[in-house]
């Protein structure tokens, strides 16, 4: 293959490759990325991935809870925690707003006290739930995570869950792309004899560490210093593999025509007569 050739296949090769990384940035959702997806389901219920990657976990969608964690976590996204306006809103579990740490891991706890009404308190004490989750090794991954909530006790009221998920932080597309993976979860609830006025929702979020890299600052800028390069480089590459062929066609063309050239001037003499000088004759004494 000549110079002229790989220059262009090298430069298209670049250039798809940033503007594939272009296209996973501009479509990052925070949502999709820092946000666990699942739901407390009854045990009997049928469901898919899809359908539980159709919103973030909730718990009971009980809204106006407080955190009572006093341990500072950085929010991806607004929710009732740092929005007064959304106060009536159930929150969206998400984690790991920092990069997690490589040695240990991300490890943040959401200690949440929300208030029940009549009609909440008979919703979340009303049979057997579980905990499902969507696995997600891969953006494509329809696998589910689960954990069913232990027997509950019968006459008594259900006052709180502690729920610990155990996550990876998955990415792909040299980060350009990340998000939540579920490894696994577990479960305990607490049961009171009187209708409760709270609902304790205790959600420890554990972070397996892992050596992912979330996408950075350096990701498009590197990209575009990378291909601007390369289109240096391949330009005049490109330009000496084109002049090179140009001239030896060129010299191709100038032989061709030597070669006639040549080839006339042989045939010519020969169709020329040939003329004898005239010898001369010593004169007689």
């Amino acid at each position: 293959m000549s110079i002229a050739g790989s220059a262009p296949a090298s430069l298209l090769l670049v250039l798809w490759l940033l503007l594939r990384v272009h296209a996973a940035s501009a479509a990052v959702d925070i949502k999709r990325t820092n946000g666990i997806f699942g739901a407390i389901q009854t045990l009997d219920r049928t469901t898919t991935a899809e359908r539980l990657l159709e919103q973030c976990f909730t718990g009971f969608s009980l809204n106006g809870c407080k955190d009572r964690n006093t341990t500072r976590k950085d929010f991806a996204f607004s929710s009732q925690f740092t929005d007064a306006t959304k106060m009536t809103q159930p929150y969206c579990l998400q984690c790991c707003t920092k990069p997690v740490p490589r040695l240990t891991g991300a490890d943040e706890t959401w200690n949440l006290s929300c208030p029940l009404n009549d009609l909440q308190r008979l919703s979340v004490s009303k049979g057997r739930r579980t905990f499902r989750f969507a696995r997600r090794n891969t953006l494509q991954d329809d696998a589910i995570v689960e954990c069913p909530m232990p027997n509950r006790t019968l006459g008594t009221y259900l006052n709180g869950y502690v729920l610990t998920v155990w996550i990876i932080e998955r990415s792909a597309t040299f980060a350009a792309e990340y998000w939540r993976s579920v490894v696994n979860c577990s479960a305990t609830i607490s049961e009171t004899g009187v209708p409760p006025t709270t609902f304790s929702e205790v959600i420890r979020v554990r972070s397996i560490p892992t050596a992912q890299d979330r996408p950075t600052a350096w990701v498009t800028p590197t990209f575009l210093t990378v291909a601007g390069l390369l289109i240096l480089f391949s330009v005049p590459l490109f330009r000496a593999g084109w002049r090179g062929e140009s001239q030896a066609e060129a010299d191709d063309d100038d032989n061709e025509t030597s070669d006639s050239d040549d080839g006339d001037d042989e045939s010519g003499d020969e169709d020329k007569p040939k003329h004898k000088t005239p010898s001369r004759r010593k004169p007689t004494t």
